[in-house]
Parts: C-alpha cells; structure tokens; sequence
C-alpha cells in the first residue's frame, strides 16, 4: 500500500494505533469530532467545536488530521489561544449578552463573540465591534 498523506483512511489505521500514547485518553472522542464536521457542518457542531479547542490535545489532533486546512488549523489554535488569554475586559454587546476580550499570544486581540469565533479567529488582526469598543474605552 502506498503511503498518500490525503487518505484519511490511512491516518485512521495508523493514527488511531498512536492515539492513546499521543494525544491522550480523549483521542477517540476528538477523532469523532472531527469527523463530524467533515461529513456535515451545523451551529451546534461548530459550537462543539469552539468548546473542544480548549483542550490542547484537541487541537494536535486536529492539526494532524490530514483532511484539515491551513484555515480550520489556524482557527483551532486560535480559540485555543483565546481559551487560555488572559481576560482584559467584559464588553456588553447591544442585546445584553456579555463578552470577554483578551490579548492572544501574536499580540491580536480575541473576543467571545460568534463574529470574532468565526471570522476573527481566522484572520489575524481582525476586530469585532467588542474589541473596538474595548480599545476606545482603553485610551481614555
């Protein structure tokens, strides 16, 4: 058998039998993740998904499956990196709901917002109206 680094049935066989010693006892339980999204897409999956990015075993898992992008892998580290920031402020959002801005590790600002999550996140420098607001009030 050839070795192609696109068959995600490969890593499948030889991943899963690394699994355990690698990333941990949750590898099963990430590896089911991802393969979700990948078959289909839906809000409650990619919520999921944002949950799960806390952990740094889900993200090695997620950057060594073969189907993973640049984008979703850059996506992944930085909600991770989001999860793990320091908060530097709480930001109410115009219906009420709060949301807290941090300082990732490339010296980006994050934000709990879906707007960040979803676009922020994959575009460095990018900021939601939480993060401006939060850079308006810090120069007063």
């Amino acid at each position: 058998m050839a070795l192609e680094p696109n068959n995600p049935n490969l890593f499948q066989r030889l991943g899963h039998f690394f699994a355990k010693a690698f990333y941990g006892k949750n590898m099963k339980d990430h590896q089911k993740t991802i393969d979700s999204l990948h078959k289909e897409e839906s809000k409650e999956k990619w919520d999921s998904f944002a949950d799960k990015a806390k952990d740094s075993s889900f993200v090695k898992a997620v950057k060594n499956d073969p189907r993973s992008d640049d984008k979703l892998k850059m996506h992944t580290e930085r909600l991770h990196e989001m999860h793990k920031a320091k908060p530097l402020a709480q930001i109410q959002g115009t219906k009420g709901k709060t949301y807290t801005v941090s300082k990732i590790g490339n010296g980006d600002y994050s934000c709990t917002c879906n707007d960040w999550r979803y676009k922020g996140s994959v575009n460095p420098g990018y900021k939601c109206k939480h993060i401006r607001e939060y850079i308006v009030r810090s120069k007063r």
